[in-house]
């Protein structure tokens, strides 16, 4: 809208809401041209556009600019509401508003740093997986009589160790027996049975190398293996009664595993650098072991 249209807004307000007007007036279209309004110049004044001030406004600016002020402060309140309505749909916003609010730079969100992912370290290389034993091996230490009870299709028998018999009670169904001593010497587990049969205790058992060490695969290697049992020293016999049996310490108690599969280990035995699940194995604590050979040297 012009300054035409705008003064006809303004004439059409009572007399303090034009004085307001016009003084609001002059702050937007500039000094230059609010001076002429405001002094009753002459009939070519510029316009905010760059025109000329059509003359017969000229006259109603002069009158409004005399005006008697206590009129214009009196009137204020009432015609407060008018004059709002006239600025706010009339005046144009000078150009240094317009300049300054189209170059104002656009606020940027900020932009929050993503935290590093977390990367759990890596397990050694060389570090022994953590080994369970076989539910079984908690019968270490029960009494013959106890197990008789317990497993009352349980058969004697004995299984092949270096150089003397091991005997062993069980099911035979089962995959493991239990082991109480070796003899070269009668009498057998069984003689013994009925008169220390709560004396005598398990002091281990005979199974095969896949049943006590479960992570066990075949054609592993003999270093594999032991490793896997975190096991860094082994005996293996390679004459006489020990040809074929490998011997170490494991969980503080002592195997024996004979890395044959028949008893012509010794006309036919070759040493080997692999491991079978099937090798026979006995494992057994030696305190245990040794309370029933005494009791079988004096019986």
């Amino acid at each position: 809208m012009g300054i035409s249209g705008l003064l006809q807004k303004i004439t059409a307000l009572p007399l303090a809401a034009k004085v307001i007007s016009l003084i609001a007036a002059a702050v937007v279209l500039g000094t230059a041209t609010a001076a002429i309004m405001l002094s009753g110049g002459g009939n070519n004044e510029p316009t905010d556009s760059g025109g000329v001030l059509p003359s017969e406004y000229t006259s109603e600016l002069t009158a409004l600019a005399h005006t008697s002020e206590a009129t214009a402060v009196s009137s204020v309140p009432e015609s407060s509401a008018a004059v709002s309505s006239v600025l706010n749909s009339s005046v144009t916003p000078s150009r240094s508003a317009v300049q300054s609010s189209s170059t104002a730079a656009p606020t940027k969100a900020a932009v929050k740093p993503t935290a590093a992912p977390t990367v759990a370290p890596k397990a050694s290389a060389t570090a022994a997986p953590e080994q369970t034993e076989p539910a079984f091996m908690k019968d270490i230490g029960k009494t013959l009589a106890v197990l008789r009870k317990e497993h009352p299709k349980g058969v004697y028998s004995f299984a092949g160790e270096i150089n003397a018999m091991a005997e062993c009670f069980g099911e035979n169904s089962a995959k493991y027996s239990y082991y109480f001593l070796s003899r070269q010497s009668p009498p057998s587990l069984e003689e013994m049975a009925v008169k220390y049969g709560d004396k005598l205790k398990c002091a281990g058992f005979v199974t095969t190398v896949g049943v006590l060490f479960p992570q066990t695969t075949d054609g592993m290697t003999l270093e594999d293996f032991f490793a896997k049992l975190n096991v860094s020293e082994y005996e293996y016999g390679t004459y006489g009664p020990v040809t074929g049996w490998i011997t170490f310490n494991y969980n503080g108690r002592s195997v024996k595993l004979g890395t044959f599969e028949s008893e012509d280990r010794y006309t036919n035995y070759k040493p080997t650098t692999k491991m079978k699940s099937s090798y026979p194995v006995i494992i057994c604590e030696d305190s245990l072991v040794s309370a029933n050979q005494k009791i079988h040297s004096g019986s």
